[in-house]
């Protein structure tokens, strides 16, 4: 039996947030700690469509504007980057490897072209996330049974998806709590993990919207349809206008 040699210990957001080297060393690891402790599956568990774990990211032109404690604001649209083994440069690990060989390399790359990934190991307060949801990673895994198979599955969700109440022959759905979401994003810009939009994402956004408009104005689509999507878009261009 081969010896497996004893890694020590590295910053937990190496990967996300750290320098990002010109190739990948053999054998990097940096270790992001899986906030979720190994266990049996409990007995009683609710219906559950499976989805993967994941990381969230940002792309620096892409931003939108929302109303927020009275005020227009900036704030960066946020996106998962799903860690799915055998897609996009994910790969499975050894059985020696940590967890974190297996998105690395894709995480790195993805960083090399201007993503801005979010620090997993950090903790939300609970001033930033949705009415009952405790403090913790932005990252929360739910368990439960497929409504097919019912076998033992889980779903990997963000802390602003809340599981909602439904009938107990379906699978449970979520909801993201928007105002709570909002003032996390925005708190990213204000903390500095997230640059502030540069005039030229903010120019893409205005221009986008005014497309939209243009072409809404233009189209066949007419009656109360299209006054409504006309009000709303210039609802957006005034909203866009007035952040600062």
């Amino acid at each position: 039996m081969p010896i497996r040699k004893k890694r020590g210990a590295a910053p937990s957001d190496a990967i996300l947030t750290g320098e990002v080297p010109e190739a990948v060393e053999p054998g990097l690891a940096a270790l992001l700690e899986d906030p979720i402790s190994a266990g049996g599956t409990p007995s009683g568990l609710p219906k559950l469509r499976p989805s993967a774990p994941f990381l969230l990211r940002h792309w620096p032109l892409n931003w939108e504007v929302a109303e927020l404690e009275g005020e227009a604001v900036w704030l960066p649209e946020v996106s998962a980057h799903f860690l799915v083994k055998g897609a996009a440069g994910i790969r499975t690990p050894a059985p020696h490897e940590p967890e974190t060989n297996a998105y690395s390399d894709a995480v790195l790359n993805a960083r090399r072209l201007g993503w801005v990934y979010m620090p997993l190991s950090q903790e939300i307060p609970e001033k930033l996330l949705p009415p009952g949801v405790a403090a913790g990673r932005y990252r929360r895994r739910v368990r439960g049974v497929h409504p097919i198979t019912k076998m033992p599955c889980e779903a990997w969700v963000t802390a602003w998806e809340v599981p909602q109440a439904g009938l107990p022959s379906k699978p449970i759905s979520f909801v993201q709590h928007t105002p709570s979401w909002n003032a996390w994003r925005a708190s990213l810009v204000s903390s500095g993990a997230v640059q502030a939009p540069t005039e030229a994402a903010k120019r893409e956004v205005l221009n986008t919207y005014q497309r939209h408009l243009r072409r809404t104005l233009s189209g066949r689509m007419t009656g109360e349809l299209r006054e409504a999507k006309v009000s709303e878009l210039k609802g957006r261009i005034a909203l866009v206008e007035s952040a600062a």
